[in-house]
């Protein structure tokens, strides 16, 4: 359908002037199906009215208001295509066109407004704002900008004072881990200063396992010695006392044998 459009139509051989003609042609069509809400087939028209006015067709455009003419038509269908696919949801198409529109056209307010409202949707607030602010500067009055531009500042306040309080909690949680290590290596150091610092310890003497054995074998010995010389004695002294027995008692008298 595309290329019958197009080329079955004989667009190529038309002249420089006529070219133009149909492009605008195409455009309102193009318009016409946008109100008709046929989004897709209102980009088809746009895009192929570009087709009748590519670059280097500008070019070789006779005059100078025949090239700003045919760059003002093509800026337009851009424009037009972006804002069908703003309608369609489809934000990265609408900021291509956009943006394809505002190198041909920088002033155009429509299509900065449009780029900032896919921006804004894709929650790229930033260069929302930045479109935003563009179209204000080209059409003073739009409201509709302007209260984008006091939303999204909002926005971005509240965003900037929540990574200010993620950034605090992060910088007081890592003093905090710094301040855990330097007390834990102050304790260190000053328990190895401490270490240093005491006399060492004198450690008991232990007698000799020798030594306890044989304690109890001189103990042993010294009773059984002081046991045989009591026993000694004991003997020595009933000897002695049964000789003076002896001597005392009286010699026997001798009978005289009977005759």
């Amino acid at each position: 359908w595309y290329q019958r459009r197009v080329h079955g139509d004989g667009v190529a051989d038309l002249d420089n002037a006529a070219k133009i003609t149909r492009c605008g042609a195409l455009k309102k069509t193009g318009n016409e199906r946008y109100k008709q809400n046929k989004l897709t087939t209102a980009i088809a028209y746009y895009k192929e009215a570009n087709d009748c006015v590519h670059d280097y067709n500008i070019e070789s455009l006779d005059t100078d208001e025949q090239k700003a003419e045919a760059k003002a038509l093509k800026a337009s269908n851009y424009n037009n295509i972006a804002m069908c696919y703003l309608k369609l949801k489809e934000y990265d198409q609408v900021i291509e066109f956009g943006d394809k529109c505002l190198g041909l056209k920088e002033d155009n307010a429509k299509a900065h407004f449009r780029v900032g409202q896919a921006y804004y949707q894709k929650k790229d607030y930033s260069k929302a704002l930045e479109s935003f602010e563009s179209s204000l500067k080209y059409q003073e009055d739009n409201k509709t900008a302007s209260a984008y531009v006091k939303r999204i500042k909002a926005i971005l306040l509240r965003e900037e004072k929540k990574q200010e309080a993620v950034y605090k909690r992060a910088f007081k949680r890592m003093k905090l881990d710094n301040d855990k290590q330097a007390a834990a290596e102050a304790k260190r150091k000053a328990a190895e200063a401490a270490a240093s610092e005491q006399p060492p310890t004198k450690k008991a003497k232990v007698a000799p396992a020798e030594a306890e054995d044989d304690a109890p074998k001189d103990k042993a010995e010294a009773f059984a010695k002081a046991a045989a010389k009591m026993q000694g004695n004991a003997e020595g002294n009933g000897e002695e006392k049964t000789e003076e027995v002896a001597a005392e008692q009286p010699a026997e008298q001798t009978q005289p044998a009977a005759i």
